[in-house]
């Protein structure tokens, strides 16, 4: 009966060890499913979020535990992911937008620089011309002093009555040597 006795405690013993262990095991497995579940939800987020896959919705941000915690801190990180993001494209839209004005402003410089080019190669041009056309000038009134001088010579005679023709016709050749002169400086000058 003693033995009896002591085999019935050690059966509820026995079963009240059991019923602690499978009571035991269902915390267990309410706990470890009730913190797993999130964890794994985190974990899949934080893994989007270093692979920039910043379109990841990140849960539990309202719990009050400690996964609450490190899901707003997931957030943040999420965050601050997408402004460096959005820093990035401003930063690379404002060197685009640097870059654009930089060679409109050379684009314009070249510009202006061969508009004065060909106005000075327009004005040299001219000048030349004008050296030629007062050359040709020069040329013909030597050509007329020459003749002039001849006619003088070979009429002796008439020596008297073209002393003032041949002063007249040496004043405009003086005027004319001095107005040569002028326009030869004028176009050094404007050649210059």
């Amino acid at each position: 009966l003693r033995i009896a006795s002591y085999k019935d405690q050690q059966l509820k013993i026995l079963l009240q060890s059991l019923a602690g262990i499978l009571i035991s095991l269902i915390f267990y497995m309410i706990v470890v499913r009730s913190l797993t579940r999130p964890l794994n939800s985190l974990t899949i987020s934080m893994k989007d979020i270093s692979q920039n896959q910043l379109d990841t919705e990140i849960a539990y941000t309202d719990s009050k535990s400690e996964i609450g915690s490190i899901a707003k801190a997931l957030e943040v990180f999420k965050q601050n992911a997408l402004n460096v993001q959005r820093l990035e494209r401003e930063s690379e839209e404002a060197k685009k937008l640097s870059e654009a004005e930089r060679k409109a402003a050379m684009n314009q410089l070249a510009d202006m620089f061969e508009r004065q080019i060909i106005t000075s190669l327009d004005s040299l041009l001219n000048a030349s011309q004008k050296m030629g056309e007062n050359a040709t000038i020069m040329e013909s009134l030597s050509q007329e002093v020459l003749q002039d001088s001849i006619g003088v010579a070979s009429s002796a005679e008439q020596a008297e009555t073209n002393v003032f023709t041949v002063a007249s016709a040496t004043e405009e050749l003086s005027a004319s040597s001095a107005e040569i002169s002028r326009q030869v400086g004028e176009v050094s000058r404007i050649s210059s």
